[in-house]
């Protein structure tokens, strides 16, 4: 669409929405860019926008959305090199074919066309023109479609229509009759998206992989071939909905599961929520990624790291230590441990204690103390941080706020990396960076990026990979495993660690053969825990990866 082609009403509502100096600027807003830093340096954090249309393009098209100062001022100084380049009508042309309005509509005609129905700019009203000018400000929260966001439409678009009256480019008359005129928008058609979370993926993959462009990614042209399982994923979906809606007595709502391939690091199957069209339930929040994005406590499944570490040190599985109640801050003496006297006491889950156990059993039955005992005596919290990383885990752990409580997985982390580092195990130690894409074509048909000599890094030796395995076969064998085993088991040998929160907020699943690592989130969005009366790791987020598994692995 030409400039041209932009009825006047439209451009001075959008001018008036986002940039009144627009016609007159360099690029940016002087002032703006200084109540910026003010408010960096006031409040430690960006908390004023000072973007003009031309420096929205930039951010769109070159510099991204980090929140930081370093990144505004190259977004200023990019703005004043486009103003220098283009005319005003070419920048405006080019924000109007591709800044987003929400519900997948980058460009005003799409928007025009997606809220009301109309593909002629010509025919939009004046309160029309001013709600789509408002939109890009922030899509998500105005979005009239939703009933709950009409209220802050209606107020973006009074403060678009008085800004349009103050320029003059409309009488006060004229604002007062567009501003009592309802929000009319015809039934928005959610975009069915397959895959959506890792669809996004994919998109911030992509946009790595082409330095950073963002509008390369959105208007490039590039054939993508991705490394989803369709089969797989349509699985996981059916999978992760029926568990859930089977499980909302036990007060559970949300889930997410990854699968990955890792002998070459492909991400199969990846669900980030148990329905991402659900944005109204709070416990659910369908549109927050929680395979990806979200941070959330893994409970036992992180012994594996300290397990691990054990090994590299000189454990064995044989390797005993005493599961006894213990003060592992030495201030009590296990015969004098009241409440008051105890500094760090932490309990199995069964709050019972068996004496001498080994590594194998102490794993097998995930009990607490003998997993502090290892950490403090064989592994070391910095050891097992750093075997941590070594495996996948990209959230940064400060050693001194973790504590022993680390291998009981008090430190949040994201399912996307516990599966890929998992998959180390699976893999005899070695290390394949996940993967969402196959293969980048251009327009041309060129092959611009392709995962074919895929690095491929020994983070861990083969016999501590070979011993891990086999201790974590144990959960899935019923006959070695009578708490997890009847639970968990796929018929065929397998590795599983489950985790559980002392409040049971978050509960995790993690289990492999050799070609394939599923894990398995459950719990709400808002912290609501679930309820605590049977049920447990192995019998929600267990079993379905169990019944996942078993069909995804069924013909090989």
């Amino acid at each position: 669409m030409t400039f041209d082609q932009v009825p006047k009403q439209v451009v001075d509502a959008t001018l008036a929405a986002e940039d009144k100096t627009f016609w007159t600027n360099p690029g940016v807003d002087i002032f703006g860019i200084v109540r910026a830093v003010r408010d960096d340096l006031l409040h430690r954090e960006v908390v004023s926008g000072a973007s003009t249309i031309t420096q929205q393009l930039v951010k769109q098209r070159i510099v991204g959305s980090e929140v930081s100062i370093q990144r505004k001022i190259k977004e200023a100084i990019l703005a004043i090199q486009v103003t220098r380049t283009y005319s005003k009508e070419q920048i405006l042309e080019l924000y109007f074919n591709q800044i987003y309005y929400g519900n997948q509509a980058y460009g005003i005609r799409a928007a025009a066309e997606t809220y009301f129905g109309k593909s002629d700019l010509s025919q939009l009203t004046l309160a029309e023109s001013a709600l789509l000018a408002g939109l890009p400000q922030a899509p998500s929260i105005l979005d009239p479609s939703q009933a709950a966001n009409v209220e802050r439409a209606m107020e973006r678009r009074s403060y678009v229509l008085g800004q349009m009256a103050d320029m003059g480019t409309i009488t006060q008359d004229q604002a007062a009759a567009a501003e009592a005129e309802p929000i009319k928008v015809q039934g928005v058609q959610i975009t069915q998206i397959v895959a959506p979370h890792f669809v996004f993926q994919v998109r911030d993959q992509l946009q790595q992989l082409l330095g950073g462009d963002e509008g390369a990614v959105m208007t490039g042209g590039y054939k993508v071939t991705t490394t989803l399982d369709l089969k797989m994923q349509q699985t996981a979906e059916r999978n992760v909905r029926e568990h859930v809606d089977g499980l909302h007595d036990k007060n559970v709502w949300n889930a997410a599961m990854v699968s990955i391939d890792p002998r070459n690091g492909e991400v199969l199957a990846y669900v980030g929520s148990v329905d991402y069209y659900n944005r109204d339930d709070p416990r659910v929040q369908g549109q927050f990624d929680d395979a990806g994005i979200g941070l959330r406590q893994p409970g036992s499944s992180f012994k594996l790291f300290n397990y691990v570490t054990a090994l590299k040190n000189g454990a064995t599985p044989a390797t005993v230590v005493v599961d006894a109640r213990t003060d592992f801050t030495g201030r009590a003496s296990p015969t004098n441990m009241h409440p008051g006297t105890c500094g760090y006491c932490p309990e199995n889950a069964d709050l019972q204690y068996h004496g001498p156990v080994t590594m194998r059993q102490a794993l097998r039955e995930s009990r607490n103390i003998p997993a502090i005992k290892f950490l403090a005596e064989y592994s070391g919290i910095e050891n097992t941080i750093q075997t941590a990383h070594d495996l996948g885990i990209t959230t940064p752990i400060d050693p001194s706020t973790v504590g022993l409580s680390l291998t009981l997985g008090s430190k949040e982390v994201k399912l996307v990396d516990m599966v890929s580092s998992y998959g180390v195990v699976a893999n005899m130690g070695v290390r394949v960076t996940p993967t969402y894409i196959l293969k980048v074509e251009d327009a041309r048909g060129n092959v611009v990026w392709e995962h074919k000599d895929y690095e491929q890094k020994r983070v861990l030796d083969e016999g501590v990979a070979w011993l891990m395995t086999d201790m974590l076969k144990d959960m899935t064998d019923p006959n070695k495993s009578f708490i997890f085993g009847s639970w968990t088991n796929i018929g065929r040998p397998a590795a599983l660690k489950t985790g559980t929160t002392d409040n049971l907020k978050d509960v995790y699943s993690v289990g492999y053969v050799p070609t394939l690592v599923t894990g398995v989130w459950m719990g709400n969005n808002n912290g609501d825990p679930m309820s605590s009366v049977d049920f447990s790791s192995a019998m929600g987020p267990g079993v379905l990866r169990r019944d996942s598994m078993k069909e995804a692995l069924a013909d090989t």
